[in-house]
């Protein structure tokens, strides 16, 4: 049954479980959605092209706007909106995944500043070598649906 109400028209089902409602049911959902129903492109979205509707009254307010029954007010402003997020460096990164504190002096907690990093493999395998350290990681393991699958 159609109800045209308020300048809108929707589709009210008095009883759930008649032959109508179930026709319609799938239509219903692919219109909340805005997928094509039926046919060959069935479940795809539908290409929609809309414009802003006029006014139909001036707004008092600046920065505001009110269209089909969305409004937006653009000049409210929440705390901290002006901020730019702040990226971490890597030696808070760092500290935060495997608690390794490189800002601070393990032995006076003074301020340290990294000054260089090591990005050459060869050199950094060299080094791990000299420490007596792995200069290798160590192979990964294969993923849970994996082992799964073999066993």
């Amino acid at each position: 049954m159609l109800v045209e109400e308020e300048g809108s028209t929707y589709v009210a089902d008095n009883d759930g479980d008649s032959d109508e409602a179930r026709t319609l049911r799938p239509l219903q959902a692919a219109a909340c959605t805005y997928r094509i129903a039926f046919g060959p492109r069935a479940g795809q979205k539908v290409l929609t092209v809309q414009g802003a509707m006029p006014r139909q009254a001036e707004f008092k307010q600046t920065l505001c706007a009110d269209i089909n029954g969305f409004s937006l007010h653009a000049a409210v402003e929440a705390n901290c909106m002006h901020h730019r997020a702040v990226r971490l460096s890597w030696a808070r990164l760092l500290k935060r995944l495997f608690e390794l504190d490189l800002e601070h002096c393990p032995n006076c907690g003074g301020e340290l500043k990294i000054i260089a990093a090591t990005l050459e493999p060869p050199v950094i395998e060299k080094i791990l070598t000299h420490l007596g350290l792995q200069a290798r990681a160590p192979p990964r393991a294969p993923a849970r649906g994996q082992a799964l699958q073999t066993a």
